[in-house]
């Protein structure tokens, strides 16, 4: 953008292209490798056993069901979040790994109900004929909590499993319907491992983007701390108070001169006003604002009719005399202006630096309260204070931001 770059385009387009360009690379390259991690995890091989069917089957973990039974061996990750059966060990017990839910690797018990461990046990055929409902809570995040009620039908030898998070009727209308308690200790969640224990079966309750592994894994929150927010508004009121502390910016300040023309005329022609107008202010001419001023004096011509050089000349010698080397101010010379401050960017310091035009450019700036430099190089700010060095023989503060002042 010209009127806020103090830089070239073509330098700084080719480090922005070259930097995006990498950017877009790694990111394409994370965005592979994501994708060829998800693909691992959706073809991993589970045995199920389908309702009603007495032998297991190996499908993928993309085509497993809620409702499936599925058969887990040791070292086995958890294919969804499931309803313990039945184990190997006795009394139901099983020990499983949650490094990847909560970074943890000791070991920790889970316990399936003793009534579908006893009737169960290892055998596909009651297992597939496995006859009941599960209501629960709906999917959610929360690891280390789960609440539900199984209705089993035990003494029947046929039908369809069912799972549901609402209340819905009863699976089976038999009469010897069992009704059990469910908690977090009855159920192995997805990306556990099972250790220690030689099989173990399991009912799906949520597979997919239900599982709580799944859930937890969206994007990731920004967290800000209390202290962090109110160092923002410390900040932001330091700033505030310091410019008008060294009294940058006050409320008596009639106006401020902009100086953002892009060529070499405009810039002089700018410069000149200006000066013609704090000139006429400090002479007593007019008591209007400088804002004011500098438009009605824009207004009396165009671009093309601003002055000539030597009437700009002849405004510079009005307050300071030549010599061939330094510049001498008169004895009647007023000191800067509180009433004026000057703003100018870095193309147009490029054309104030000049060697014809840098007297009339510090002549502006010696009666104004307040210059400021913006978007302007640390070459152009150093060419600024040797500038008022050269002609003014006095100590000089350049004030700026970033490790190069």
């Amino acid at each position: 953008i010209p009127i806020i770059s103090s830089l070239s385009p073509i330098t700084t387009a080719v480090p922005l292209i070259f930097v995006l360009s990498i950017t877009a690379v790694k990111d394409a390259y994370d965005d592979w490798q994501r994708h060829r991690n998800d693909s691992k995890v959706n073809n991993r091989k589970a045995f199920v056993l389908r309702p009603g069917k007495g032998q297991l089957v190996e499908e993928k973990w993309s085509q497993v069901l809620v409702g499936d039974v599925v058969r887990l061996s040791s070292d086995d990750f958890v294919t969804a979040d499931l309803l313990l059966l039945s184990t190997s060990e006795p009394n139901g017990l099983c020990y499983i790994e949650t490094a990847e839910l909560d970074g943890e690797t000791n070991l920790k018990a889970r316990q399936c109900l003793p009534e579908t461990h006893d009737v169960l046990g290892n055998d596909p055929q009651l297992l597939s004929a496995f006859n009941g409902a599960v209501w629960c809570e709906p999917p959610n995040n929360n690891l280390s909590r789960f609440e539900g009620t199984l209705e089993w039908d035990h003494q029947s030898n046929s039908g369809d499993v069912e799972v549901t998070s609402n209340n819905i009727s009863r699976a089976s209308s038999s009469n010897n319907i069992s009704r059990l308690a469910l908690d977090n200790d009855k159920v192995l969640l997805r990306g556990c491992v099972l250790r220690n224990t030689q099989w173990a079966y399991g009912l799906v309750l949520f597979a997919g983007q239900d599982t709580k592994l799944m859930m937890n894994s969206g994007k990731t929150k920004f967290k800000r701390t209390s202290i962090d927010r109110l160092m923002n508004v410390l900040i932001l009121g330091t700033a505030i108070n310091i410019g008008y502390s060294c009294e940058l910016l006050t409320d008596e300040m009639h106006d401020e001169f902009i100086v953002d023309a892009s060529s070499y005329k405009d810039v002089e022609a700018q410069l000149g006003k200006y000066i013609e107008v704090i000139m006429q202010s400090q002479n007593g001419g007019g008591k209007m604002g400088a804002g004011k001023q500098v438009k009605g004096l824009l207004n009396k011509n165009n671009d093309k009719n601003l002055g000539s050089r030597n009437q700009l000349q002849g405004i510079r010698n009005k307050s300071f005399t030549f010599d061939d080397d330094i510049l001498v101010p008169e004895d009647n010379e007023p000191g800067p202006s509180s009433a004026f401050a000057l703003i100018i960017n870095g193309h147009s310091l490029v054309h104030a630096l000049n060697a014809r035009m840098e007297r009339l450019f510090l002549d502006v700036a010696t009666r104004c309260k307040a210059v400021i430099c913006c978007r302007v190089t640390p070459l152009q700010k150093a060419l600024v204070v040797d500038l008022v060095k050269k002609y003014k023989k006095a100590v000089t503060l350049a004030i700026g931001d970033g490790a190069n002042d």
